[in-house]
Order: structure tokens, then sequence, then C-alpha cells
């Protein structure tokens, strides 16, 4: 058994019914929270317990950590799954048949679906019947979910005012909202009237048209990832009204897992299922590893819960880091006090060991590549069993990387929501190549069908990424 250390210890056995645990990198957030689970079910047994993740990475890491030692005693107690997960699994008591669109349907539903809509918007009905009408089409579905993404509801904000006060929330707590939300730089070279160019124009000439878009689509059985929670929440809220209340015993703690990256509707959906559930909450995370505020997310949620909850919650921090040596620590505290919205925190190294911290510059990304190849060829013929870690600030940092050990053969593992060879990029990528090869081969041993299609998909993508 892994020994805790005095603040964990505090997370373990706290009274409290809600929990703001701030867990900085390496502090042992993830074992935490099933430490916690195991010192409540040893009180009361019939406890059970839902952790909320992230990602399914994160969930997955969870449930092996799980299946050791003293964890198995509570393994049947706990339910670990995504937001996303969670509320498919409960759309489907719901409603069935529902078909989630894939992104290459998703122009189409509009298109075809919802033409009985926006024929009736003068702005939506000219950009739609128009020769730009595929790539405005893909817009318009994407700006569909961003809406339900900052936690806009067709049947709650209709109104002009409701939507106007909801509008101001957001702008209050989330980070570029008119920029995302408007998507006015994707929008700018159709929108020659200005339709969006303020709260009130984009209330007439889209968010009227959203407010039946949306219900009609579920009526058709179309949902999107975002409608998983969507619908799910709208469904709970139902069933809060009407005292509908989920018996007490099914579910009695709650864990959210990296709250700094929820975004409205995720603290929508959380609010209202704990209410739903009559369960305690625990969040957990760190406004200083905040980085999804593109899509929405807003550290706000986790620097003032009490706010955003209507409830007190009791803070704890972890505060000894695991993972890294002593001078990274030192380094990382130094840096992150310049954040100038943050809860106060100071972390102490575990280890006295200290890393060799090289700082090298660079002239472009071939001769980034070119170095670090070196280094690891370097380190590996000294210690061909060494573990070696590449981290970037950005995604598209690390994408070169892949491509470059791929070519070399050389084996390499990459979290999942930055696998280039997973990802919706790659697919378009093979199938452009697999044309390629064919024309090469011999065209004509194709049916007319097939050229067709395969023309239309190469001119589709050339259209959407000009040449």
């Amino acid at each position: 058994m892994l020994s805790r250390n005095s603040k964990q210890d505090e997370f373990c056995f706290s009274k409290d019914k809600h929990i703001r645990l701030l867990a900085p990198a390496g502090c042992g957030k993830s074992i935490s929270i099933l430490w916690r689970c195991l010192e409540l079910n040893r009180l009361n047994p019939s406890d059970k317990f839902l952790i909320f993740t992230f990602t399914r990475a994160a969930r997955e890491e969870l449930e092996r950590k799980l299946n050791e030692g003293e964890f198995l005693a509570v393994k049947n107690q706990i339910k670990i799954t995504t937001l996303n997960s969670y509320g498919k699994k409960h759309l489907q008591g719901v409603k069935k048949g529902l078909k989630l669109v894939s992104s290459d349907e998703r122009h189409w539903k509009v298109l075809q679906n919802l033409q009985p809509v926006w024929r009736k918007y003068k702005f939506l009905d000219e950009l739609l019947s128009s020769k730009f009408k595929f790539k405005i089409a893909q817009i318009v579905m994407d700006l569909i979910d961003s809406l339900k993404t900052y936690g806009f509801r067709h049947d709650f904000h209709s109104s002009k005012a409701l939507f106007l006060d909801h509008l101001a929330f957001i702008k209050t707590n989330c980070a570029q909202t008119e920029e995302i939300i408007f998507k006015k730089e994707r929008l700018r070279s159709f929108d020659e009237h200005g339709a969006f160019d303020s709260a009130d124009r984009f209330y007439e000439n889209f968010y009227k048209f959203w407010c039946e878009a949306v219900p009609l689509l579920f009526e058709q059985s179309i949902v999107t990832f975002e409608d998983q929670k969507y619908w799910a929440l709208i469904d709970i809220h139902g069933k809060i009204k009407t005292a509908s209340h989920q018996s007490k015993k099914n579910l009695t703690h709650i864990f959210v897992d990296e709250f700094q990256d929820i975004n409205p509707l995720d603290l929508s959906f959380i609010k209202l299922t704990v209410c739903h559930l009559d369960a305690t909450l625990s969040i957990v995370g760190d406004e200083d590893q905040a980085i999804y505020e593109w899509r929405g997310a807003s550290p706000r949620f986790i620097i003032n819960p009490e706010k955003f909850f209507s409830m007190p919650f009791k803070t704890i921090v972890l505060d000894r880091n695991y993972r890294s040596p002593s001078n990274i620590v030192r380094f990382a505290n130094n840096l992150i006090s310049h954040n100038e919205f943050r809860t106060p925190k100071n972390i102490v190294p575990n280890s006295n060991l200290t890393a060799n911290v090289e700082v090298k510059t660079v002239s472009d990304i071939n001769g980034t590549i070119d170095d670090v190849m070196s280094r690891i060829e370097n380190i590996q013929k000294n210690n061909p069993k060494s573990t070696i870690a590449i981290i970037g600030r950005k995604r598209s940092q690390l994408i070169p990387h892949q491509i470059t050990f791929s070519s070399k053969g050389k084996r390499f593992d990459a979290d999942e929501d930055i696998n280039i060879y997973i990802s919706g990029a790659f697919e378009t990528l093979c199938h452009l190549i697999g044309l390629h090869q064919k024309i090469r081969a011999n065209l004509k041993t194709a049916s007319s069908f097939e050229v067709i299609r395969d023309l239309e998909y190469l001119i589709d993508y050339i259209y959407k990424f000009p040449l």
C-alpha cells in the first residue's frame, strides 16, 4: 500500500459534502480520488461513486489503478466515465434509434434536414442557396454545436432578453466569446450584410433559427457529440422539475476530474446531475493547467465554484510533487506565479534530485527534428531500455516528430488526442494518396461511378483548402 501525505489524508477523511481539490501536475490527484472512495466506502459500504474524467485515456488510467491492490475492494462500487459517455447512456433510455452524425454528414444535415427552417430566414436562405453552400453548411452546423457548448438552451433562452442575459454571463466568464460563438472569422467573407455584427443582429439572423433547428434534428433522431450532453441535460432537468429524482441509494458521491477544462454546457450538466442524484460533489483540477479556453472552457469555474454552484466548497491543495526533480518544480513555481487569475499555491518537490536543463535555439522545425533525433539516438545507444518523453506546447509541434519517427521505423506512443494516425486528417490523407495511386495505376479500370465519386471527393478538399 502506498503511503499518503497529510493533504491527501485531509481529502480522504474530510466530512465536507462538497470539496474543491486543487491538484497541480504530479501531486497524485488520481490516486487521491480512489483513496477517498475507499475511505468513504469503509464508513458506509452501501455508498456508490461516479467519477467523471475529461478523456477516455484518463478513464482507462483510473480503471487500471482500480484493478490493483486495495482498490479491488471498492471496484464494483465505482463507475468511471466521461461526461459524453454518461450522457449517451442516459439518452439511450430516453429515445431509441438515435444516430450520431459523422463529420462527412454534418453539412448534409443542414442542407437537407434543416431546409424547412432556414428557408424562413432571409440571411441563411441566401447563404445556403449560394455556390458556397457546402462550406457554409459546415460552418452553420459547427455554430449550432458551439451555442450548446456555451450553455445556451433552445427551451430556456429562447427570448431575446434571456439570450442576452446568458450572453452576458459567458462574456464575463469565458474567453473570446463572440469570436468563438459567432464564428466571425469563418463567416466574414460570406457576411456582406453584417448579420453577425451585433448580438441583436445575431439573435434575429441566426439564434431564432437555432432555437427551431435544434429540436427538429432531435425529433429526427439526429445527434452530435455535444447533443449527448445537451439532450441528457434537458431530460434530467425535466425529471428534477417533476420531482422525479433518482433514489439516493444509486449514486451518492460524484467526482469531476480536470475540472478546469469544463465548458458552460459541462457545468450545467454536472450541476443538474448532482441535483438529480442528490449527491456530494468533489471537483478536482488546477486552474494553472487550463488549456481549453479556446473551445469554451473557463478556469473561473474552479477558481470560484461557490458562485456557480450556489453551495459551499471545502478547499484542499495537494502541494507535494512526486513526478519531477526539485529544480523543475522550482522553475515551474516561479513561472506559474506570474499567472494573474489563480489560487496561490506553493508546491514542494518530494525528490531531492535535480535535472540537467539545457536551452537550445534552432532556426526552424527542421533543426528541432534533427536535434531531437540526434539526442534520441545517443540516449538509446547508451541505454537501449530508456524511456524518452517529448513534450510540445502545441499539437502541431508534435506531428512532425510522429511522422519522422514513423519514417525511420522508431516505435512511439502518443496520447489519443494528439496522435496523428488516428485523426480524421490522416484518414483524409490516406484517401488522397489512394486516389493518386489509383490514377497512376490505371484510371481506365475504374467504373464511371467510382471516377465521379473520387473526383467529387478530390474537388471537395481542394475547395476547402485552396492549393
